[in-house]
């Protein structure tokens, strides 16, 4: 059987290695219907490295849609600090 946790460790584990490549960009391995969901668990049950790498990409994406996964994934930060930073950046536009 596929619980839950072994969900969340995937996605986890997916965006680990997406951020340890050399060019993330380029090496985008998520299958575009589960992008936001890897986006958004990895940020969620990570922490404030996992918020900053996906922030950094985010003015170098090209698609739309990617821009807007990458909000949503953004929001799920559980971290005050780094939603507080995110709404400061989105006044600030």
């Amino acid at each position: 059987m596929f619980f839950l946790q072994d969900c969340l460790d995937n996605a986890r584990s997916q965006f680990s290695s997406w951020m340890s490549s050399s060019d993330p960009l380029a090496e985008n391995p998520f299958d575009p219907d589960l992008k936001e969901s890897v986006w958004r668990v990895a940020v969620r049950e990570g922490g404030k490295e996992e918020f900053e790498f996906l922030l950094d990409l985010l003015p170098q994406f090209t698609v739309q849609q990617d821009v807007q996964k990458a909000l949503y994934g953004l929001a799920e930060s559980t971290d005050v600090a780094n939603l507080t930073y995110l709404l400061d950046l989105t006044i600030q536009v």
